[in-house]
């Protein structure tokens, strides 16, 4: 079964090893047939991307670019990407309409990290509308 650890071991080690491959290879990756917003594709440049590892994170995508094109940083592009699914109601995989525990309650789990390597994560919150949120102030104002 793949539960919410399962997913962020596998999203951590799906980004570091595309970090790790934008350098070491120049090759140009194909695209799929799904929607792309051709904003992003305009720039020959390899920076800045967005990505998502499935569709209900494609309006997430549009809101962290968003942020990007207007000088925004990249930790505020993944936290406001981020708060679109955590909001979305019909999203069952993630946020308000996250599938119950085994007891019966959403419980929400995030993590962020900035460039610097600095993290922050919370796991089994209830009635938070917005987990990354959280992550990101123990990331930023705690020791932890």
């Amino acid at each position: 079964m793949f539960n919410r650890r399962r997913f962020l071991s596998s999203s951590i080690l799906s980004t570091l090893g595309l970090s790790l491959s934008s350098f070491t290879s120049k090759a140009k990756v194909p695209l799929s047939e799904k929607k792309v917003n051709e904003e992003m594709l305009s720039t020959q440049q390899p920076f800045p991307i967005v990505i998502s590892t499935w569709n209900h994170g494609l309006p997430a995508n549009t809101v962290a670019w968003e942020i990007i094109k207007h000088g925004g940083t990249a930790l505020d592009a993944v936290e406001m990407g981020v708060k679109v699914p955590e909001a979305d109601p019909e999203s069952m995989s993630v946020g308000l309409g996250g599938l119950p525990d085994r007891d019966g309650h959403v419980t929400l789990d995030a993590c962020i990290m900035d460039y610097k390597g600095n993290c922050g994560a919370v796991s089994f919150l209830e009635h938070i509308k917005h987990p990354i949120s959280v992550a990101r102030k123990v990331m930023e104002e705690t020791s932890h």
